[in-house]
């Protein structure tokens, strides 16, 4: 999702993890969630709010009794390594290379206690944006430690539910071409995140209009990820928002009555994506 206001964040938390009903987290990968109270929102924030050049003092019992609560939370949990987010989203927009300095560790994935507090307190202003749109709302925030599974990314897509029915299917990184994903594979692809909508998520999930994340392994399960506003704050990947239909050119408004096949609509990238000459680049550029 992109950037959004305090009301936005109020209309969206349904969608947040901490949210959701027992049928529909059981579609997920296991996790454990720590809600935040206002103290320890107000903290956070106010050290989001710190320039590079101040000290931030991590010396405080708010943050030392947060602390302790993931320690308490991980052990717990009893997993090797996590994925860690906010309810209602994931701070993607890291500085990754600064974290990676900093733990010594491969982000995103998280290994150990400590780290999580690293992640919750960097640089992410999607992860500022939230508490501070939950702290207008007096909304209580969580962070969720999710079980670390090795995603390809030719396994993971973004699918639309329309008024209860799937309407369509894009593949979720649509800047790249995956071989994977072609021809055949692509119709054996969406009959099974059809099947797994039909079955599994229609009947438990509490949002009747609603954009859901999956990852559809080569010999497994289909799993939910995430789910998303049906609006513009959510990425459309291979659609778009602005059209009046959805239908087989691929459009969207929810504003509008939605034309619908039969079946849903997917869509991947056809061709292989050409590389940018970085030399050939620079000399237009000049």
């Amino acid at each position: 999702m992109f950037g959004m206001s305090p009301i936005q964040f109020q209309d969206n938390v349904p969608h947040n993890r901490e949210n959701w009903p027992e049928g529909l987290a059981k579609l997920s990968i296991p996790d454990i969630g720590i809600m935040l109270n206002p103290n320890e929102v107000d903290v956070v924030l106010d050290i989001h709010a710190l320039s590079d050049n101040e000290n931030t003092n991590l010396d405080n019992d708010t943050l030392r009794g947060l602390a302790q609560r993931i320690d308490d939370a991980w052990h717990k949990f009893d997993h090797e390594a996590v994925f860690v987010k906010l309810g209602s989203r994931s701070p993607k927009d890291l500085p990754f290379f600064l974290l990676n300095r900093t733990m010594n560790r491969e982000w995103p994935k998280i290994t150990h206690p400590n780290d999580v507090l690293v992640v919750l307190l960097g640089e992410s202003e999607r992860t500022y944006d939230d508490l501070a749109a939950a702290k207008v709302t007096e909304y209580n925030p969580w962070i969720w430690l999710r079980e670390w599974i090795d995603i390809p990314k030719h396994q993971e897509f973004r699918c639309f539910q329309f008024e209860g029915r799937l309407a369509g299917v894009s593949q979720y990184f649509y800047n790249e071409y995956f071989e994977q994903i072609q021809n055949i594979n692509t119709a054996k692809i969406l009959q099974k995140i059809y099947q797994f909508h039909e079955n599994f998520f229609h009947p438990v999930c509490h949002c009747n209009t609603v954009v859901f994340d999956v990852i559809v392994p080569d010999d497994d399960e289909v799993i939910l990820l995430e789910i998303n506003p049906f609006d513009g704050l959510t990425d459309p990947c291979l659609f778009t928002w602005t059209q009046p239909v959805f239908n087989e050119d691929l459009t969207i408004n929810k504003k509008q009555k939605l034309d619908f096949h039969e079946f849903p609509t997917m869509r991947v990238v056809r061709e292989q994506i050409p590389k940018l000459n970085i030399d050939k680049y620079l000399q237009i550029k000049n």
